[in-house]
């Protein structure tokens, strides 16, 4: 006997089925069944390197196999298991029960495949418009889940009793619904209703009449996988405003769902790689290039969904509700060719919450929170387990994914730790922004989908609930809880929480070593170090209490890190608020480079009248001018400083007069970013960049020492070519960005870690200036730069610095603080008092 343990996606996607098959397609003998995280498969007699070879090339499409471990236990062992295999009928080969540690795997869940889809087209078909048509290749997983291990019984299917026709389907090996757990039919399983907005039931087709409702210019609140989701038809501007109007989202970008590609091809330009990402199974919402060709209607409604935006996110049908309402659309047609051809309908597709709350998730909080946005609900009595956004991905120009957002299609997938290993379990909280947290189970972390921001109470128990049941779900007691440095951040209050409870210790990560340690966790480089890379973001704790974001760091194997450089210092009046307000940021490049008060005005006058013109929102002159001379006024030291690139990117939007104002995190770099992106596109940003150097124009030189920076940025208040001083800035930050870390670089590979690097044009340039000095960028693909994936780069700072103690130094460290090199320990008296502080407020 030979065993082999395969590991990967080999769970809940058919693959034990599929094992059978090939093997009784070769006539091996032997037996498969799911074991802890993988799937064990043994051969008793047969061709074992043809049997192996057809696994890795003919695997089911929602399966992956990671590796195929040759297992060294004695046969003798599995004796039993053998004799019961040969015992089995006529089989050869047979499919066992789990494993005593079997099933803890899970799927994410997967976008509705072409043979359901066919199911749902056939009037002769029992499945005949059932919008809950799933198998082993596609349907809920995470977000129906209760327990592992991955059973009928521990999801929310378990309420519905399989009729003896889905029950036969179940237990045929040779059905691609065979232990898929949430088969259903019209029989057996869940039902779908409209409701009007005081929730009362509607009589009629729910899906003829929540496609009326949405056609007639109302607003519906869909029951998704991981939560509702409102709905409105996306070429109706006024529909579209009212939406934002409810939904106190004044111009945050709303996604669009197409029925295909070829359908949305009308309103965006598809690269290959955009196309591919949209129509795989994790079908998240893909940021696309905007049409620069399209009529005056299609501009109105672009214009409504993004306004001053050169991407459109996007996304198709997901689950069989979503395509039924474009079955309905089409009048319902038979067959599946019209799945290929376009179709005029475009809805809006948004979560569906309050601003800054989670999403709701069923039926009576979907009423409390949602019945003045909406017009009728669409939904259905298979509750929701876990809640799950849509997940939201846009792609490089050399096609490599950049994740945005990590949600529904991707989680609960673990992410493997690059040259680390947990001795305990333990859990990393992330940061208050974007919250996602990591569960680290030995060299794998397990990260919640996006949680929210921990802005209210809300989001702080949605946090807290689901870490409780991940706790349990994953069955694992975390022994130790990584947080964000910074003294009064909310994640460390959960942290401290959590801790309390589950008898845990809690340890403080300081925020930009973080963003760079989940670079080395993703991509595991292969020197042992140190490593060099750029943390850029918009703000984070760093050393002494200053406002970082965009430093070069360097890293070693234990977790020890330098700050190399940075980026000058930026004055930041009014603290927060000049986040919130980059004309402050403007006004404060200006005071500091030009001192001239004629410049100023000059710049007010040109940058209000065009925002006029467009709009925008634009600051009174006589509060910019009094903003002026208290910069002017003000003593050296006495104005908070920030290093952040971040606040570069919102000081050079605002003095392009491209955004005044943040109505959403990121939005004037957003805005920056759209317009460079019409000069990049076109081709004109290299030239463009090469007269600033030969024309008399102020150009930075990367390799000097920061001089000239400021009055080079100042210059973009008399810029006239907005398109090409917005790219000129990307190519200029970039070759900075190469050129000053060039000296420290120890082997040729540059990390970069942040929300900065999801900046398809920053990325696209760096990687350009790296390739002419022989350097390779990396940056994440797997999880976002943002802090949706810091806690990654948290846990492995963590397990780093653990190794390098011994374990008598490990289990002696009862406070956070001994995980600190000793250089700070008199930053940490300061963050106790800070402490102290915050408890004598709250009594």
């Amino acid at each position: 006997m030979r065993r082999f343990l395969i590991r990967g996606r080999v769970q809940g996607v058919g693959f034990r089925p599929f094992v059978a098959r090939i093997a009784q397609a070769l006539g091996v003998a032997g037996w498969v069944r799911n074991v802890g995280w993988g799937v064990e498969v043994a051969i008793i007699e047969g061709d074992v390197a043809r049997f192996l070879e057809r696994l890795r090339t003919e695997a089911p499409p929602a399966a992956r196999i990671d590796a195929i471990e040759v297992c060294s236990d004695p046969p003798e062992r599995f004796a039993e298991l053998g004799q019961r295999a040969a015992a089995d009928g006529n089989r050869r080969f047979v499919i066992l029960p789990n494993g005593a540690d079997g099933g803890l795997a899970l799927a994410p869940d997967r976008a509705v495949c072409r043979d359901c889809m066919a199911e749902l087209c056939d009037p002769h078909d029992r499945r005949w418009r059932y919008p809950f048509v799933a198998c082993t290749a596609c349907g809920p997983r995470y977000t129906v889940s209760t327990a592992l291990p991955y059973a009928r019984a521990a999801t929310t299917l378990a309420a519905f009793p399989l009729c003896p026709e889905c029950q036969r389907e179940f237990d045929d090996p040779t059905n691609r619904r065979y232990h898929a757990e949430t088969t259903a039919c019209p029989v057996c399983g869940p039902q779908l209703r409209f409701l009007d907005r005081s929730g009362q039931p509607v009589s009629g087709d729910p899906i003829a009449l929540a496609l009326a409702c949405v056609q007639a210019g109302g607003i519906v609140a869909l029951k998704g996988l991981g939560g509702f989701q409102l709905v409105c038809d996306a070429r109706a501007p006024e529909v579209v405003a009212t939406l934002r109007a409810r939904k106190r989202r004044p111009t945050k970008p709303f996604a669009v769902m197409g029925l295909n590609a070829i359908s949305l091809a009308e309103w965006v330009d598809w690269t290959e790689a955009d196309r591919r990402v949209f129509e795989s199974a994790e079908a998240p919402i893909v940021l696309t290039a905007i049409r620069r060709d399209l009529d005056g209607a299609a501009v109105a409604a672009l214009d409504a969904l993004a306004p001053g935006l050169a991407w459109l996110g996007v996304m198709r049908p997901t689950t069989p509700l979503h395509l039924l309402l474009w079955h309905e659309a089409c009048g319902r047609p038979v067959g599946t060719d019209w799945l290929d051809k376009p179709h005029p309908l475009f809805l809006v597709m948004t979560s569906g919450n309050r601003s800054g709350a989670p999403l709701a998730a069923d039926d009576g909080e979907a009423f409390a929170a949602l019945a003045d946005c909406v017009d009728g609900f669409l939904t259905h009595d298979r509750p929701i387990a876990q809640r799950a956004d849509d997940s939201v991905v846009r792609t490089r120009r050399d096609g490599n994914p950049i994740p945005i957002r990590r949600a529904r299609g991707f989680v609960p997938e673990a992410v493997v730790l690059g040259g680390v290993q947990a001795d305990e379990p333990g859990v990393a909280l992330g940061s208050d922004l974007k919250l996602a947290a990591a569960f680290v189970v030995a060299d794998k972390a397990f990260l919640t989908p996006y949680l929210g921001e921990l802005t209210n109470r809300e989001t702080f128990d949605h946090a807290w609930r689901t870490l409780t049941h991940w706790r349990g779900w994953l069955g694992v007691t975390p022994r130790w809880i990584a947080h964000d440095a910074h003294p009064d951040a909310l994640s460390r209050r959960l942290a401290e929480q959590l801790a309390a409870e589950w008898q845990a210790q809690c340890i403080p990560v300081w925020h930009h070593p973080a963003h760079l340690a989940a670079v080395i966790a993703e991509t595991a480089p292969e020197t042992a170090g140190p490593w060099v890379g750029w943390s850029l973001d918009g703000f984070g704790w760093g050393e002494g209490g200053e406002a970082w974001g965009g430093e070069l760091l360097q890293f070693d194997a234990c977790g020890q890190w330098r700050r190399l450089d940075h980026f000058p210092l930026l004055a930041l009046p009014g603290g927060d608020r000049a986040a919130r307000e980059p004309w402050r940021l403007a006004v404060a490049v200006l005071a500091r480079a030009m001192g001239d008060e004629a410049v100023l005005r000059e710049w007010w006058a040109r940058r209000a009248a065009a925002a006029q013109a467009l709009g925008i929102r634009w600051p009174h002159s006589a509060e910019v001018e009094r903003l002026w001379h208290w910069l002017r006024s003000c003593p050296n030291g006495s104005i908070g400083t920030t290093s952040s690139l971040g606040r570069w990117f919102d000081a050079v939007s605002a003095l392009l007069g491209l955004c005044a104002y943040n109505t959403f995190e990121g939005e004037a770099a957003l805005r920056l970013e759209s317009a460079a992106a019409r000069a990049f596109d076109a081709g004109r940003a290299p030239s463009f960049v090469g007269r600033l150097a030969t024309d008399g124009e102020p150009h930075w030189e990367p390799e000097a020492n920061w001089q000239g920076w400021w009055s080079w940025v100042a210059r973009f208040a008399a810029a006239t070519a907005i398109p090409e001083w917005a790219a000129a800035f990307h190519y200029v930050v970039a070759e900075t960005l190469v050129g000053v870390a060039r000296p420290h670089l120890t082997d040729p590979i540059l990390l970069g870690g942040g929300g900065c690097w999801q900046n398809r044009l920053l990325i696209d340039a760096t990687t350009v200036a790296c390739a002419r000095y022989g350097v390779t960028l990396r940056v994440p693909q797997q999880l976002p730069a943002n802090d949706g994936g810091i806690a990654l780069g948290q846990a492995w700072w963590v397990l780093a610095a653990r190794r390098a103690m011994t374990a008598s130094q490990r289990s002696s460290c009862q406070v956070p603080y001994h995980y600190i090199p000793r250089s700070r320990a008199k930053l940490f008296e300061a963050y106790r008092l800070l402490e102290r502080l915050f408890q004598g407020r709250k009594a």
